[in-house]
């Protein structure tokens, strides 16, 4: 019979081994594909910097530095996500719209398939925007290659964002030369006026 000092005993051996229910192994998410929600009523959360993988926002001073972010939601208009506004930074986004990828009929496979949206095969190889489609096809995104026209200006863009649509992001330093973009694709998952903002995302 196990007495209270056994039982103790047997419970600490665990944890210094990291045995069965008290091992914890906590898994840090890739950043550069992540799911992300901006709340709209939370300033130090309402950004986001896709080079670290955090909201990127500072407070210093009495002050809200954006300086290490590229995106902002509800921040410099009310339910609207915004871009452009960090000096020296020059960045664009294209709406690709609500497109998804149909299944294919299969005589062999009668079993129901859903759609897929296009985030999840759309990819950008040797320059060019391609997504994968059923029977091996690979096909062209013309659309999401007007990403690599000369960046605009750094100036302020915001817009409301539609839930299901795919984004194309590129941005980059102003002056450097355009190997050094950052370019990535996004899809709104959930759009919930003066609540939250939530994205998943994923480098090129």
């Amino acid at each position: 019979m196990m007495t209270a000092r056994t039982t103790t005993l047997m419970v600490l051996f665990l944890l210094l081994v990291g045995v069965g229910p008290y091992r914890s192994e906590p898994v840090s998410p890739r950043a550069d594909n992540q799911l992300v929600t901006l709340w709209a009523n939370d300033e130090t959360l309402a950004t986001f910097d896709f080079t670290t993988g955090t909201h990127g926002s500072v407070v210093k001073d009495g002050e809200l530095i954006l300086d290490g972010t590229q995106i902002a939601f509800n921040v410099f208009e009310k339910n609207q996500l915004s871009y452009g506004y960090v000096r020296g930074i020059v960045s664009e986004i294209i709406d690709l719209g609500d497109v998804v990828i149909d299944p294919v009929d299969r005589p062999d496979d009668r079993s129901p398939k859903p759609v897929l949206n296009l985030f999840h095969s759309l990819d950008l190889r040797d320059g060019h925007f391609i997504y994968r489609a059923p029977i091996d096809r690979e096909i062209r995104h013309t659309e999401a290659q007007k990403i690599f026209k000369p960046l605009p200006r750094d100036f302020l863009v915001s817009f409301e964002p539609e839930v299901g649509h795919t984004y194309v992001m590129r941005f980059k330093p102003r002056g450097e030369k355009e190997e050094q973009s950052t370019v990535l694709k996004l899809l709104i998952i959930d759009f919930q006026p003066g609540h939250l903002l939530t994205f998943r995302w994923q480098k090129l």
